[in-house]
């Protein structure tokens, strides 16, 4: 497996202190991130989650479990687990990225320093709704539109959604089905949600406490579902605290 497919780094560091694993959302691509690196700083190397049937991996047929994201993200573990590091995963990629504490814990490899989850129940709370992933093409894509999921430029580019539904269906499957274990990490979480964002509740937020062990902190962002296209500067000022409390820790 290429190294070089699953990590995007839009600007490697020399040296860096620490690594911020990305994990986008149901569907989405590398891009929400690649303007993190050159708005962060140098002690920090951002590396972007690319799955297959995404972005350069367009031609490669989707992840359609839980299980073989993690099995793949395992064959690189030796270079996640090289620095300190932080994941951060939005919407659907935070429960990508718990799902991977979980798998490296299991395993008994060095957990990250911090999780940040955005935009999300607790990983181990189930998502309730319909299987949209099984309707027709027509049902889906209306289905989306109305749970706000999708940016609006993907939804009205038909060419773009073809190349898309294949993605869409296998990332809302999996968040459909999985559900992860209730284990308290030993490091802290910090999670963001939108004060917009209708479809992650106060509860499902406060429910990531039960997930570590270490601390718990949450931050509200404002705008909907996808803050962190609308309002990134505040998101980056609350990674900025967290890198560098991490760099800190000797």
């Amino acid at each position: 497996m290429d190294k070089n497919k699953l990590f995007v780094i839009p600007k490697p560091i020399k040296n860096p202190k620490i690594r911020l694993f990305c994990f986008t959302f149901a569907g989405g691509t590398v891009t929400p991130f690649t303007s993190w690196p050159h708005l962060l700083s140098e002690k920090v190397e951002v590396v972007i989650i690319q799955f297959p049937g995404r972005g350069s991996r367009i031609k490669e047929k989707p992840h359609t479990t839980m299980a073989s994201m993690m099995a793949e993200l395992d064959l690189h573990a030796d270079f996640i687990t090289e620095l300190p590091y932080i994941l951060f995963g939005h919407s659907f990629g935070s429960r990508v990225a718990f799902a991977l504490c979980c798998s490296f814990k299991a395993k008994g490899r060095k957990l990250p320093n911090y999780l940040v989850a955005s935009a999300s129940r607790a990983a181990y709370l189930p998502i309730n709704g319909k299987a949209i992933d099984r309707y027709s093409d027509r049902d889906f894509i209306a289905n989306i539109v109305g749970i706000k999921n999708v940016p609006k430029e993907v939804l009205s580019n038909a060419e773009l959604m073809e190349l898309v539904l294949p993605v869409l269906r296998a990332d809302f499957s999996i968040a459909g089905t999985f559900v992860a274990d209730e284990i308290k990490m030993p490091f802290p979480i910090l999670a963001l949600y939108g004060k917009e964002d209708k479809g992650v509740t106060d509860e499902g937020v406060n429910k990531w406490a039960d997930l570590t062990s270490i601390g718990f902190k949450k931050a509200e962002i404002p705008g909907g579902h996808f803050f962190i296209n609308q309002y990134r500067e505040n998101v980056l000022a609350q990674l900025e605290n967290i890198i560098d409390a991490c760099t800190l820790i000797k």
